[in-house]
C-alpha cells in the first residue's frame, strides 16, 4: 500500500493522508504495526509464513519519508540493527520488491 500511496503522489492523489468515513488510514495502519515491526512486540497474529519484520523496511522507509516521523526511522534503524540517525540504507521509494503495507 506504502507503493500504492507513492504513486498516488505522482498523479496527484494523496493516500498517505486519505481517511476513511469511519477513521481508517494508512498512517494508522502502520502506527498499528509498528511495536511488532519495531521488536517491541512479539507477532501472534496467524500467518501463512514466519513474519519477517525486514520485509517492513521499504514500507517504513516511504512512510518516513512522506509523513517526516521519527518513530518510523526508529522502526527501519531497529531491523537494521543500527542506531536511530545513524547511516542505514537509502530510502527505496521505488523498490518493488517489498510491498507488505
Amino acid at each position: 500500500m506504502t507503493l500504492l500511496a507513492d504513486l498516488g503522489n505522482r498523479v496527484g492523489v494523496d493516500l498517505w493522508h486519505y481517511q476513511t468515513p469511519d477513521g481508517r488510514s494508512l498512517r494508522l495502519t502502520l502506527d498499528w504495526v509498528y511495536p511488532f515491526a519495531a521488536g517491541e512486540k512479539k507477532w501472534t497474529h496467524p500467518q501463512i509464513e514466519a513474519f519477517d519484520r525486514t520485509t517492513l523496511l521499504v514500507p517504513y522507509r516511504r512512510a518516513e519519508a512522506a509523513y517526516q516521523d521519527v518513530n518510523y526511522e526508529t522502526v527501519i534503524a531497529k531491523t537494521e540493527h543500527r542506531s536511530p540517525g545513524e547511516q542505514g540504507q537509502p530510502a527505496l521509494p521505488g523498490d518493488i520488491a517489498a510491498v507488505t503495507i
